[in-house]
């Protein structure tokens, strides 16, 4: 390469030849000044400027630190910065199917897709979901994908008189119709266990159930109808521990005691579980407590309401039946009970055999490990050494005037005959099963569940008992006659 340089201006001219000068082409570089911008120019090929701190290839102005106006080629790498923007389009020239992926390598278009049992939890960011529960279900938790889960309903967990309802689950008492009235006949009908009907009533003088008929006297109508065709239990009524009465097919049975309400004595008054009599006070006829050494007069056994006319209005007397009641001695099972000779409103234990003193006889002792101990009231006012009581294992049974006794119902017998002339024709008779009494009526006294009801009268002769199937060995009954 030749430099040639020329005179020396103000704009000096810098020129460079090739060393075959025979060569046509000449490259000189021109400068206007050199801290101006600075040409170098080849005869045929585009020019080169430097200007101001920046290069320009095939442009005498250039923008930037290199501009080049035309193509350019690398026979190296070249390295750019981030963030760059290139203008135009460009080719996509293969795209590869990664894991969990199918449809690749595409070297044109084609479709990328999710590949069937190809994604497993370690590809996710959150590689399962969380199941909650809520009131009524149970179960619950994440679950993986591909897992499963199950959810229940919970047992138990909604309380009486409501029922689990859907979206979202939760207890929610049953729906309350508030007053209706049915024309016509209506039917619920339970297919196997549960309860066809049920009726709660709150507060003070709630009614759970009222029944009503306008049926004429010797109608079939009533104001209530029940019945079990299968045998067993037709009606209970229950106190909500025990049961008070129930109706079979066998009859009625009265599982608690008759009882009567009456006045409160305004002085003395009654004493709960204590023995009560009638009184009269400012013209009324009321109940108060029985005195120490009464002879008789006693109606029964104070069972709730006890206390003066001030505190209580009325007492609830145990008439006939169970009841429990205060003694003065220690009471022993079917002991003859008494009214105590030293205590005010007390029982008193006269012992296994029927009293000839002491005056009235309440009834027996049944339960003496009861607090107090459990008696069966007869219900008669009956007096200890009068001949008001027979023993007959007989039939018919012999009882002269006997108010009460204790007769044997032969097996396989329909019926048995009592005779006593202390029947009338509105007495009221009271029957009571006793398997106790072998030893008084000398035969081997059998309980068989059956029924034993009064199906007949003659006042002033006989009544007549039957059970409710026959018997295969004697049953042994008490009965007392009220008048």
């Amino acid at each position: 390469m030749l430099l040639d340089a020329g005179t020396i201006t103000s704009d000096p001219v810098m020129f460079f030849s090739h060393d075959n000068f025979a060569s046509p082409f000449r490259n000189y570089i021109t400068a206007n000044r050199l801290d101006e911008r600075l040409d170098i120019i080849a005869t045929n090929v585009d020019t080169a400027t430097f200007k101001a701190g920046n290069v320009g290839i095939g442009t005498s102005t250039p923008a930037a630190t290199l501009e080049v106006n035309g193509t350019t080629k690398f026979d190296g790498l070249a390295t750019f910065a981030g963030g760059q923007t290139f203008p135009g389009t460009g080719t996509v020239t293969s795209v590869s199917a990664g894991a969990g992926l199918t449809g690749g390598p595409i070297t044109t278009t084609g479709t990328l897709s999710i590949a069937l049992g190809g994604v497993n939890n370690s590809m996710l960011a959150n590689p399962s979901i969380m199941i909650n529960t809520n009131s009524g279900l149970t179960g619950g938790g994440p679950v993986n994908l591909g897992g499963s889960l199950s959810l229940g309903i919970a047992s138990n967990s909604c309380s009486p008189g409501s029922a689990l309802r859907g979206l979202p689950f939760n207890c929610q008492p049953f729906a309350s119709l508030g007053p209706n009235s049915f024309n016509g006949p209506q039917t619920i009908n339970i297919n196997s266990g549960g309860t066809a009907l049920f009726a709660a009533s709150t507060g003070s003088g709630s009614t759970g159930v009222f029944g009503s008929s306008n049926d004429v006297a010797g109608g079939n109508g009533s104001a209530g109808y029940f019945q079990n065709t299968a045998g067993g239990t037709i009606l209970i009524a229950n106190d909500g521990n025990n049961n008070v009465i129930s109706v079979d097919t066998n009859g009625l049975n009265i599982e608690k005691a008759i009882v009567i309400s009456a006045p409160n004595d305004p002085a003395t008054g009654t004493v709960l579980n204590e023995l009560a009599k009638l009184s009269k006070s400012s013209g009324q006829t009321d109940v108060t407590v029985t005195s120490a050494g009464d002879p008789g007069g006693a109606i029964g056994v104070v069972v709730s309401g006890a206390g003066t006319a001030s505190t209580s209005a009325n007492a609830v007397v145990a008439v006939i039946g169970t009841a429990p009641c205060v003694f003065d001695n220690t009471a022993a099972a079917i002991d003859y009970v008494q009214i105590s000779p030293t205590a005010t409103g007390e029982c008193h234990d006269a012992g296994p055999n029927y009293p000839t003193a002491g005056g009235q006889v309440l009834g027996r002792v049944i339960e003496p490990s009861k607090t107090p101990p459990k008696i069966y009231l007869f219900g008669s006012a009956t007096v200890a050494g009068t001949p008001a009581n027979c023993s007959s294992s007989a039939s018919p049974a012999v009882c002269g005037s006997a108010s009460a006794g204790s007769v044997a119902v032969p097996s396989s017998a329909s019926s048995l005959v009592v005779n006593t002339t202390a029947v009338t024709a509105n007495s009221q008779i009271t029957l009571q099963q006793d398997s106790s009494l072998s030893s008084r009526l000398g035969v081997s006294c059998v309980f068989t569940g059956a029924v034993f009801a009064v199906v007949a009268r003659s006042p002033g002769t006989s009544f007549t008992i039957s059970p409710s199937s026959l018997v295969a060995n004697p049953e042994c009954l008490s009965y007392v006659i009220i008048n």
